[in-house]
C-alpha cells in the first residue's frame, strides 16, 4: 500500500508543479502506474522479538525464510505498534482507526456484542481497494465480526468487503478434542490425536473417515509423524491396534479439534457455504488447509485485474 499511495502522491505531486509552470502549452497526460498485488499477512502471537529479519530472536532463532525473504526485498518498519489483542490488531489495520473510535476492544468471542465488533458501516481497506479495481479475498481467521450477535452472522467478511472468503468467522479455535474422536475417555489424549506407542499411544492402526473408508496407518520412522497425528491431519479418526474393518460405533466426526477439525465457511459470488464438519475440507490442519486455498485462489486470478 505505501507504494500504491507513493505514486499516487508522486503524479499530484507532478500534476501540482505543471499548474505552477510559465510554460502555457499543457502538460502531457502523465503515464498510467499498474496497481501492484497486495499480499497481507498477519501473524498470530509473533512479536518482533522473535524475529530475526529485525535483528532479534536470540541465540537460535525461529526459522522463517519466507518471511525473510519478504523483509529482504521490502521495507522494514521499526517504529510500528499493535494492539495487544487479536482484534483491535485487525480492526485498527482494516479500517485504519483506533479502538477507541471502531469499538472492538477485546480478541472478540461468542459473548461479544454486536458493539464490539466491526460495523459494517466502517470504511474497510478492501472496500477502498474495490474503488481502485480490485478483488479482495481474506483466508483463516476473521475475527473483526460475528458470527455470533451479528445479523450478518458467517457472511460478514462480505459485508466487510472482501469478494472472497475461506477461513473461520470466529476467532477462537475450540478445544482440544482429548477423545481423539470419541474413541478413548476425555482427558485421554492431552493433544487431540493418539501419540506414538513410546508416548503411551500406538505405532499402527485403523485411519477411519466420516465417508465409511479405512486406510491402514503405521509409525514411518523414529523422527515421522505418529500415526494417529498422520490420520487426524488426513481427517480422519485414528482407532491404534486395530485393522480395517466395521468402524466401531463410537467414532465422533462431529467433534470440532482445536486446529484440526473446526468449522469452514466459503463465501464466493455472494454465496455463503458452511461446511459440515463431516465434509473433508474442515478436517485437515488449518494452517495448511487454507495456505493452499490462497495460493489455489490467487493462481486462478485473471490477468491484468489486481
Amino acid at each position: 500500500m505505501p507504494l500504491l499511495n507513493a505514486r499516487y502522491l508522486s503524479l499530484a505531486a507532478l500534476a501540482a508543479l505543471a499548474a505552477c509552470s510559465s510554460d502555457d502549452s499543457a502538460p502531457p497526460d502523465p503515464t498510467p502506474v499498474a496497481a501492484p498485488n497486495i499480499l497481507l499477512v498477519i501473524m498470530d502471537d509473533v512479536g518482533i522479538d522473535q524475529m530475526a529479519s529485525f535483528g532479534y530472536g536470540g541465540v537460535t532463532p525461529p526459522q522463517m525464510p519466507n518471511i525473510d525473504t519478504v523483509a529482504d526485498a521490502g521495507v522494514r518498519f521499526r517504529n510500528a505498534w499493535a494492539m495487544p489483542e487479536c482484534s483491535p490488531s485487525r480492526a485498527g489495520i482494516m479500517t485504519g482507526r483506533y479502538p477507541t473510535r471502531t469499538g472492538v476492544f477485546p480478541a472478540l468471542g461468542p459473548l461479544d456484542l454486536a458493539n464490539s465488533q466491526v460495523s459494517p458501516y466502517e470504511t474497510t481497506l478492501p472496500m477502498m481497494l474495490r474503488e481502485a479495481g480490485y478483488k479482495s479475498a481474506l483466508f483463516g481467521k476473521f475475527h473483526l465480526a460475528g458470527p455470533e450477535h451479528n445479523p450478518d452472522g458467517n457472511f460478514t467478511p462480505a459485508v466487510l468487503g472482501w469478494d472472497y472468503f475461506y477461513g473461520w468467522v470466529a476467532g477462537v479455535p475450540a478445544s482440544i478434542d482429548s477423545t481423539a474422536g470419541g474413541i478413548a475417555d476425555l482427558g485421554t489424549y492431552a493433544c487431540g490425536f493418539v501419540p506414538r506407542a513410546e508416548h503411551g499411544g500406538a505405532n499402527r492402526g485403523a485411519c477411519y473417515f466420516a465417508d465409511n473408508t479405512c486406510q491402514p496407518m503405521h509409525a514411518l520412522g523414529p523422527q515421522a509423524d505418529a500415526p494417529g497425528l498422520q490420520c487426524l491431519d488426513a481427517g480422519g479418526i485414528f482407532v491404534p491396534e486395530q485393522s480395517c474393518g466395521a468402524p466401531p460405533d463410537n467414532l465422533n466426526f462431529e467433534q470440532q479439534n482445536a486446529y484440526y477439525v473446526s468449522p469452514l465457511v466459503i463465501i464466493q459470488d455472494g454465496q455463503v457455504e458452511e461446511v459440515p464438519l463431516t465434509d473433508p475440507r474442515a478436517r485437515r490442519y488449518r494452517t495448511t488447509l487454507e495456505t493452499d486455498a490462497a495460493i489455489e485462489w490467487i493462481k486462478s486470478r485473471p490477468q491484468g485485474r489486481p
